[in-house]
This record gives structure tokens, C-alpha cells and sequence, in this order.
């Protein structure tokens, strides 16, 4: 008990710790780990929101964004020209993704559809 303790306040009092020692505890008594459902979708949740965090959270919309704009780009400009070269479907694409930045108008007009 003692060198939990003190492997608890050595590292800071970590949880991931103090869940290790509950597991010893548990398997001691010979009890069955129990599952805790709503812990287990606001970890899955808390890791995915990282994941945004750690990218940015506006970056994460604009390469969202920019991936419907390219599309619709492609799309277009196939239709239009019959041949699209990646170099020109990236610039337009870039110029449409900064003019939605700044003015809402063009935001809307690639904005998803419900």
C-alpha cells in the first residue's frame, strides 16, 4: 500500500495511476472490471476533440471546406473545359477558399446543403 502511495505522489497523482490501482484492487477481491458506458463515449469524444485541438479547430473547417470547393472546382471546370489539370483546379480553388474567407457570399455558395 505504501508504494502505491508513493508512486501515486511521485507521479503527480496521475489518474491513469490511480485506475491502475484500482484494477489491483479489484482483481485482489476478485471482482469483475465494470464497464462505465458514459465514461467510455466522453473518452472517444475527449480524443477526437484533441485531435481538433491539436490541428485548430478553424484549420480542421478550412481544409473541410476547401475539400467541397475542390470538388465543386473539379467538377466544374471537367464540365466545362473537358480536362481539368490539377495546378489549375488548386489555384482556383485558393482563390475561392481565400474571396469565402472574407466575403460571406461565396461561403454560402459552397456551404453544404442540408
Amino acid at each position: 500500500m505504501i508504494k502505491w502511495i508513493h508512486s501515486v505522489t511521485e507521479t503527480g497523482g496521475r489518474a491513469d495511476v490511480v485506475e491502475q490501482g484500482s484494477e489491483q484492487e479489484r482483481k485482489a477481491r476478485g471482482e469483475t472490471k465494470l464497464i462505465d458506458v458514459a465514461h467510455e463515449v466522453l473518452r472517444s469524444r475527449s480524443q477526437r476533440l484533441d485531435g481538433i485541438v491539436s490541428e485548430g479547430g478553424a484549420g480542421q473547417d478550412r481544409k473541410e471546406f476547401k475539400g467541397r470547393v475542390k470538388q465543386k472546382v473539379w467538377d466544374t471546370v471537367d464540365e466545362s473545359l473537358g480536362f481539368a489539370n490539377d495546378d489549375m483546379v488548386e489555384e482556383i480553388t485558393e482563390r475561392v477558399v481565400d474571396a469565402a474567407e472574407i466575403d460571406p457570399f461565396y461561403k454560402r455558395i459552397f456551404e453544404e446543403k442540408p
